[in-house]
């Protein structure tokens, strides 16, 4: 398996599923379980400043998914899925992190993972909501999703339940949930 990811620039490269996922576009194709099969391009937005923006769910928006929905929401189109009181809390009062360093952000929040039409997934739950998560997300479309959890054999679990490229990814980012909407980011 060759796969790349850097989450700050979005590339996503995977090569046994003909995976490309770049700024400017994200290649359908099957899943890690599935082989290559034919996909279709989908096009993200090229803003006037020459940046790109992708459609991003993170699935599993604790202490580590949070931190990372706030880093990536300063150039893309974020949706953090989690639990109440934190999900109310960003809703309510947007998502501030501490520590490392000082960002405010204001993603999309919500409880209710189904339904979602994202070019990314980045899938941040605990290793036993794996199979929720392959679940809510195949109600929805999804261009390509990334485990980024403890604990082995996730990536296959999430394959075996959607029709698009999964690949396991790792970050050395370190954070903890402070309180509703307050994320600590501990270390990089």
């Amino acid at each position: 398996h060759r796969v790349n990811i850097r989450l700050h620039t979005l590339i996503l490269t995977y090569d046994r599923g003909s995976v490309d996922v770049r700024p400017i576009t994200a290649i359908r194709g099957g899943s890690a379980s599935q082989g290559a099969e034919a996909g279709r391009r989908r096009h993200l937005n090229l803003s006037a400043a020459n940046t790109y923006s992708m459609r991003i769910a993170i699935f599993g928006a604790g202490s580590l998914g949070s931190l990372l929905g706030a880093l990536l929401d300063r150039n893309h189109d974020v949706v953090l899925v989690g639990r109440d009181p934190h999900v109310s809390a960003v809703r309510d009062g947007g998502l501030r992190v501490i520590g490392v360093d000082s960002i405010e952000a204001t993603p999309a929040a919500t409880t209710d993972g189904t339904g979602l039409d994202v070019d990314l997934a980045v899938v941040t739950v605990k290793a036993c909501d794996t199979d929720v998560a392959a679940r809510d997300l195949a109600t929805g479309d999804v261009g390509a999703a990334v485990s980024l959890q403890n604990g082995l054999g996730n990536e296959d679990r999430l394959a075996a339940g959607l029709r698009c490229p999964v690949v396991a990814g790792t970050t050395t980012h370190g954070a903890m949930l402070s309180e509703p909407g307050v994320v600590a980011w501990t270390g990089r």
